[in-house]
């Protein structure tokens, strides 16, 4: 999947808040406020978001969960750009999308829940 250099600069915004779910360190509850309201902003249907964090953010920084001593303060923007871009150019595997949606739910769980109700709750209301 390649996308020009703009839409990586839009994407940006959202590796950088969805790559926080992925370092070794528990969420707060500011924390998952601060990464909603970084997701609402950000333009994009939670579909998408939804989609970005599946098939772009978790294929690159899963690995960080599942190891011993994982990352705990996150990556600078750079390496966040540089390691997904690096995925995308290698291309996005159909027949992996169940894997992911499967690992999104295990790795995340009631963190990304929580985020993607706090994104919701304000369109909602």
């Amino acid at each position: 999947m390649k996308f020009s250099n703009a839409e990586i600069d839009k994407r940006m915004y959202v590796w950088i808040a969805l790559s926080e779910l992925f370092t070794d360190s528990e969420l707060t509850a500011s924390d998952k406020n601060r990464l909603a309201e970084q997701l609402k902003i950000s333009g994009y249907p939670l579909t998408e978001i939804e989609t970005i964090l599946r098939d772009e953010v978790l294929p690159t920084f899963s690995g960080n969960l599942l190891a011993v001593a994982g990352n705990w303060s996150g990556w600078s923007d750079e390496e966040i750009r540089e390691r997904i871009t690096k995925h995308l150019d290698l291309g996005v595997r159909e027949s992996m999308k169940w894997w992911r949606k499967i690992h999104v739910q295990f790795l995340l769980g009631q963190n990304w829940q929580e985020i993607k109700y706090l994104i919701l709750k304000e369109r909602i209301e």
